[in-house]
Formats: C-alpha cells, sequence, structure tokens
C-alpha cells in the first residue's frame, strides 16, 4: 500500500486524470488526421502524451518505493484548483480586477502568509499585470468592473 501512495505514483495519477479530463472536454471537437489538423487533433494528441507519461511516472513509482506524499501538499494543490474554478466563475460577471482580488486571495492561502503590506502590493500588482495584459495587450472582451444586467 505504501508504494500507491508514494509521491511519484500519486503525481502520475494525478497527470493521467487531468489527461483524461482534457480528453473528455474535448470530446466533441472535430480531430481531423496528421495532413488537416483540425480542433481537437492537438489537445487529444498532447492528452495521449500526457497520459503516456502519466503511466511511466506511475510504474517507477510502484517500483521505486520512493517517498511518501506529504499531508501538507494537498492544501496548496486544492487551493491552486479551487482559484481556478474561482476565476472560470467570476470573470465574466465580476469583471476582471475583482476576479483578480478574488483568485489573488485564494491563491495566497496556499503559501505562508505574506503580510497586509506585501499581499496590499501583491495585489495591486496582479490587478495592474492582468488588466494590462488581457485589457490592453490582448484586448480580450472581458469586462473590468461587474457587469449589471
Amino acid at each position: 500500500m505504501s508504494r500507491l501512495l508514494a509521491r511519484d505514483t500519486l503525481t502520475g495519477l494525478i497527470a493521467i486524470a487531468i489527461a483524461c479530463l482534457a480528453l473528455w472536454f474535448g470530446r466533441a471537437l472535430p480531430v481531423g488526421d496528421a495532413s488537416f489538423m483540425e480542433a481537437g487533433y492537438m489537445p487529444r494528441l498532447l492528452a495521449a502524451l500526457v497520459i503516456g507519461l502519466g503511466a511511466i511516472v506511475v510504474i517507477r513509482g510502484i517500483l521505486a518505493n520512493g517517498p511518501r506524499m506529504e499531508s501538507s501538499v494537498w492544501r496548496p494543490i486544492l487551493l491552486l484548483c479551487l482559484a481556478v474554478v474561482v476565476f472560470g466563475a467570476l470573470v465574466g460577471r465580476a469583471g476582471l480586477v475583482l476576479t483578480t482580488v478574488a483568485v489573488t486571495l485564494v491563491t495566497s492561502l496556499a503559501g505562508e502568509w505574506l503580510g497586509a503590506r506585501r499581499f496590499a502590493g501583491l495585489l495591486a500588482a496582479m490587478v495592474v499585470m492582468m488588466v494590462g495584459l488581457f485589457h490592453f495587450g490582448l484586448a480580450l472582451p472581458i469586462p473590468l468592473w461587474p457587469v449589471l444586467r
């Protein structure tokens, strides 16, 4: 049982799970073939490569009997996944600025507390970079502030 809880084994299983999710969400995309690639070709190819690499890592983890995954590792992983969900849920409704504030708050909980002054600096820098990149640099049609309907 300890080999199944080895760090490499769990890492490989997480990679395989993420690649399977990519295959699931991209299942409706047309694939095409190598001479005429359509929208689903590269996501499926990359997902297959990640599944293969994940399987290699799982096998190495089982055979090598490496160190176990520490319980303190799960909190940052889950909070970073939550930050992605928060971004997807808020960006269309709350706007880019408030979404950046929420995501920065969630991700800051994944590590040691920075202190109020350093967190405020990080927050200001993140808002400036996100607005500069997505609104001005890439000109994406993401509202800056909440959309009132």
